[in-house]
């Protein structure tokens, strides 16, 4: 099929969804450049783009330029709390580790959609950009965008295509190819080949220094051997070590209709708790879930995208919180399946907090 053909393809595409309840998740990069101005054609004029706190500043200014070149803003969302917030308590982000894309990616393209009422997001997903995406389709879902869905315009096309796409119209290049880098994307990111990171760090100094500084002072406190080693590349596959402390024991007391905790917790009031209706009041599964979830809970808000009433929330004390008015009791915030055990905290965090039954 020629470029042209492809062109009128996703153009057609696109015009099938109603444009109030669609918007472009822009990366920065030329597939996702390519993907907002084929959205543009089709007359859509809503824009995202995930700031996850260590994006390089030429993106940034890149996402704007492209927003003044189009006549469209672009909106530039960021997560509750930043890498660097989250990084001394879930430790460093690896392939073993992957903490990063639910808190500091995904979070705020979640409430974004919430907010302005988005069913529909375009990226610029290509199936020849990994195996892994070879079984990607037009239409779509993201496991971390459990309620959104995901419309992928140019999934067929090659990055020849998307080249020859940005010469015909004249689109801008984006900063980081035109200093050879493969991909767009954080800094910092364990996906990327310690060649490509080499490149990033020259291109970077300021963010890869103060990165740096935490790699030296994590395999520090944690007597890691090699430590050249490990703060050059070897992070990017490391597995931190987690310490479990139990701190209770779950009791269910029938003939009161209560739940009793041992170890002092019994007078702790756990909100999340009430998300448990009558006829679920023994199962100790979801109980023990849901006052780990508590227990564990940083406040970076992923979780509230596994709620379908948007009955979660965080609360002034900076915890998660439900209100109980909106929650349908679908158990759906302890899906494993959207986001692993349901919390981030519960499941990365260097010292997890446990409850026995």
């Amino acid at each position: 099929m020629l470029l042209k053909e492809k062109e009128i393809e996703a153009l057609y595409f696109l015009r099938q969804f109603p444009r109030s309840k669609v918007a472009v998740s822009f990366s920065g990069g030329k597939d996702s450049l390519v993907a907002l101005h084929l959205a543009y054609r089709a007359g859509i004029r809503r824009a995202v783009f995930s700031d996850t706190t260590i994006e390089s500043q030429k993106v940034i200014e890149f996402v704007k330029e492209v927003g003044t070149l189009f006549g469209i803003r672009i909106d530039i969302v960021r997560p509750r709390k930043s890498f660097w917030e989250l990084i001394p308590f879930l430790g460093i982000p690896s392939v073993h580790n992957r903490w990063c894309c639910p808190t500091i990616k995904f979070q705020q393209l979640n409430e974004y959609a919430k907010k302005y009422g988005i069913k529909y997001y375009i990226t610029g997903l290509r199936k020849d950009e990994s195996l892994f995406r070879k079984e990607y389709e037009k239409i779509g879902t993201n496991p971390m965008l459990p309620y959104i869905i995901q419309l992928n315009p140019i999934i067929d096309w090659s990055e020849k295509e998307v080249w020859e796409y940005i010469k015909k119209y004249e689109l801008p290049v984006p900063p980081g190819y035109k200093n050879g880098l493969l991909r767009n994307g954080c800094v910092i990111c364990p996906y990327k080949s310690p060649k490509e990171l080499e490149k990033v760090k020259k291109l970077e100094p300021e963010i890869w220094k103060k990165f740096e500084d935490f790699l030296n002072l994590y395999a520090h406190v944690f007597g890691i051997p090699n430590k050249e080693e490990f703060v050059r590349s070897g992070w990017r596959s490391w597995r931190p070590p987690t310490r479990r402390k139990v701190v209770g024991k779950i009791k269910i007391i029938n003939n009161k209709n209560k739940i009793e905790l041992t170890n002092g917790l019994e007078k702790r009031d756990f909100k999340l708790l009430k998300i448990i209706n009558k006829e679920k009041l023994n199962d100790l599964k979801k109980i023990k879930i849901l006052i780990e979830k508590e227990l564990n809970c940083i406040g970076c808000g992923a979780c509230l995208s596994l709620c379908p009433a948007d009955a979660l929330h965080i609360n002034e004390m900076g915890v998660i919180d439900v209100d109980i008015k909106k929650c349908t009791h679908c158990y759906e915030c302890l899906n494993s399946s959207k986001l692993r055990g349901g919390c981030v905290g519960r499941n990365y965090g260097l010292e997890i907090f446990v409850v026995e039954y």
